[in-house]
């Protein structure tokens, strides 16, 4: 069950902390999208801190939870993040097999050891006089142009995937040898009648580098949203005042953060194809599969007679009756998705273990 948030009793230190907050406001009174941006996951792990300070409630699950937010959060889970690299390194080959513009080209390059040596350079007495072949790595080389922004929203208290970490982490090395990548995890819980309004909050995760310990948490943990929920806590219920953060359970479908590259929750399939599409995407290329269409597309044009200097237009020979009839399946239909996207916010609302609506 797609659920989020769940209800639990206050204990005194929580009530107390209620209480002397003063005035609170209804939670209709935030009709804007209010963004919470953090310098680091220690900012973000400082506010889970501060949760269990106002709540008091460090008992049974919730502080299972504190202690695993403190352990991975920042410094991932080494275990798991290695695995998640065991299957990056996989996908990378079998990504460039599949994209070899993916590929960075090898090149010459002179060092004071190597394949083999300029007869010249070694009767200069140059210290570089032998030459070997390398491929051009992230800490060799300072990407060109403007860095490539990724949000990953991990909007979702269902289980976890050390396969996402890897498909991710995969995407990200691929896009890295030819632009800098700055990855932003990004946590939303915006209204659930569909308004442009609620909170984004967002946290650095990789900037140009090769640790992709937070990532790997982001991805891998099951308490990412528990954490997530937590900032929103002290944002919406301390810092804002809000009597209560129910209604506030809808994921983001995009990235708020300009100019960002968005993955949502359900993150990057840990398969070659896929991840080839989304680093070409990152990198502004067209897909091998646009490519082929466009050839097949002109190739195809050059075959076509011409077309007719009067072609026959289309008719609407339905009577009234059925257009009426088409016009009220078509609202109903609409309706009904919409009842059912709020249904899924509501849901996600209860499900946080150790969280209050209230």
């Amino acid at each position: 069950m797609d659920r989020r948030l769940r209800t639990i009793k206050r204990n005194q230190k929580w009530q107390a902390n209620v209480m002397a907050m003063g005035k609170t406001v209804d939670v209709s009174t935030v009709q804007d999208v209010r963004i919470v941006k953090f310098d680091s996951m220690t900012d973000v792990v400082e506010q889970s801190d501060l949760f269990d300070e106002f709540t008091g409630n460090r008992r049974g699950q919730n502080r299972d939870t504190t202690e695993t937010i403190n352990a991975h959060a920042v410094n991932g889970d080494t275990t798991r993040l290695a695995e998640a690299l065991e299957i990056a390194d996989k996908l990378i080959d079998e990504a460039i097999a599949q994209e070899p513009r993916l590929a960075r080209k090898p090149q010459w390059v002179r060092s004071d050891d190597g394949i083999f040596a300029d007869a010249g350079l070694v009767a200069a007495g140059d210290d570089s006089p032998c030459y070997q072949m390398t491929r051009e790595t992230l800490r060799d080389q300072q990407a060109a142009g403007e860095p490539i922004v990724v949000v990953v929203s991990t909007d979702d208290n269902g289980a976890a995937s050390v396969e996402a970490a890897g498909a991710f982490i995969a995407t990200v090395r691929l896009a890295q040898q030819f632009r800098p990548v700055h990855v932003w995890w990004q946590g939303a819980w915006l209204r659930e009648d569909g308004g442009e309004a609620g909170y984004i909050l967002h946290a650095p995760l990789v900037s140009n580098d090769m640790d992709f310990a937070r990532v790997e948490y982001v991805l891998a943990d099951s308490t990412r949203d528990g954490l997530s929920f937590r900032a929103l806590f002290m944002a919406a219920k301390v810092r804002d005042k809000l009597q209560t953060v129910g209604g506030l359970g809808r994921r983001a479908d995009r990235a708020y953060m300009p100019g960002a590259q968005f993955v949502s929750h359900g993150g990057i399939k840990p398969d070659a194809e896929q991840v080839a599409a989304h680093a070409c995407m990152w990198l502004g290329w067209e897909s091998r599969w646009q490519i082929e269409y466009k050839h097949e597309a002109t190739a195809e044009s050059a075959l076509q007679e011409l077309p007719e200097e009067n072609p026959t237009q289309y008719v609407d020979t339905r009577t009234d009756a059925a257009k009426r009839r088409d016009a009220a399946e078509a609202t109903r239909y609409y309706k009904d998705q919409e009842r059912a996207d709020k249904k899924k916010a509501a849901a996600r609302v209860k499900a946080v273990k150790g969280s209050v609506m209230g």
